[in-house]
């Protein structure tokens, strides 16, 4: 499943004190993460991604993304261990002039156990199987 964000960055917002917004997603593993940068924004749009008050991309602290029509995107193995996870988005604009809209989507894999796993499972413990 594709969960997606699009922070509206307010101009003259500094490093020091950051636009903050969140998006939840629920357990399963972080497969796929995809940043659009649209044109105009002129490398002066920045963003970091947090989960549970710890950055996780860019991996190094001092890290951030930014660009100009650009797209950052990689594959990811990153667990999201609870039923919901708090992802916090950080981020700050240069621009003196005009707000920056990047765009930061999340592909997580749900780790589910199949209907014939519950099936053969449930009937091994003495459960009556649901493949639902």
């Amino acid at each position: 499943m594709d969960y997606v964000i699009a922070p509206t960055i307010p101009s003259n917002t500094p490093e020091s004190d950051p636009y903050k917004t969140s998006i939840y997603l629920p357990q399963g593993i972080v497969k796929h993460v995809f940043i659009y940068f649209p044109w105009g924004c002129a490398g002066l749009a920045y963003v970091t991604i947090y989960h549970n008050e710890r950055q996780v991309w860019p991996t190094n602290k001092d890290g951030s993304y930014r660009g100009n029509a650009t797209v950052v995107e990689f594959p990811e193995s990153y667990t999201l261990p609870e039923t919901s996870n708090k992802l916090m988005i950080v981020g700050w604009n240069l621009d003196d002039t005009y707000n920056h809209t990047p765009v930061v989507k999340f592909t997580v894999l749900h780790e589910e156990v199949p209907g014939w796993a519950k099936l053969v499972f449930g009937r091994l413990l003495g459960r009556r199987g649901n493949s639902g």
